[in-house]
């Protein structure tokens, strides 16, 4: 098989948390998350790291060696790509006030570059929902 395989629990149905003084079933693994081959062969996959979803299912992804963020769908259909100064992003993560600002750490140039979206990050709903 070749082609990426993301790992990646970008649905609703792991907003839920479990623990062991919940009278809930757990989930199993199979609603919890989703694995599937991502891209084709050749595809835009090469040297990806650093997924991270906003609330409405994308995945941010960066592309470690060409210097860019993916804004992929849930569908796997890739929206757009935010070009960043440094070419070796390795993280990211949102935040900020209103969780909208992506903060991308970038190793070439021992940076932290920072850019808006859309929509804010998955985590912030769940933090507001855990009162975190």
């Amino acid at each position: 098989m070749s082609g990426a395989v993301i790992f990646a629990s970008c649905s609703n149905t792991s907003d839920r948390s479990t623990t062991a003084s919940d009278n809930r079933a757990a989930e199993s693994e199979e609603q919890r998350f989703v694995s599937r081959i991502f891209t084709p062969p050749g595809g835009f996959t090469t040297g990806i790291e650093g997924p991270a979803c906003d609330v409405a299912g994308n995945l941010y992804i960066t592309r470690h060696g060409k210097g860019t963020i993916a804004k992929v769908s849930p569908a796997g259909e890739l929206q757009r790509e935010i070009q960043l100064a440094g070419r070796n992003p390795s993280n990211l993560a949102f935040g900020g006030p209103d969780g909208r600002t992506i903060y991308v750490t970038v190793a070439d140039t021992a940076n932290v570059e920072v850019f808006r979206v859309d929509q804010p990050g998955r985590s912030r709903r769940l933090f507001e929902r855990w009162g975190i």
